[in-house]
């Protein structure tokens, strides 16, 4: 089952979602792509999968570093926030 909403998510199963789109883990372009599709829903955050593509020289470049961008930069994302456990 697709969690509908970011605070479906656990912050280690949007971790994990985040890793599986940052290593291309998918077995096909489309699948990528929908997730891709699919993190820019839930973030709504301005920028997107650029956060994955494109990151600031101020953070960390990998899925650890995205996450801490998106919670730490977003009102948005941390008021919704990631479910606990």
């Amino acid at each position: 089952m697709e969690n509908k909403n970011l605070s479906d998510y656990t912050e280690q199963e949007f971790l994990s979602f985040l890793k599986d789109i940052y290593y291309d883990a998918y077995p096909s372009e489309a699948e990528h792509d929908e997730a891709i599709l699919r993190f820019e829903e839930l973030i709504e955050h301005p920028d997107g999968s650029d956060l994955i593509y494109y990151p600031n020289d101020d953070w960390e470049d990998s899925p650890e570093g995205i996450l801490a961008e998106i919670k730490n930069g977003e009102p948005k994302m941390v008021s919704r926030g990631l479910r606990n456990k």
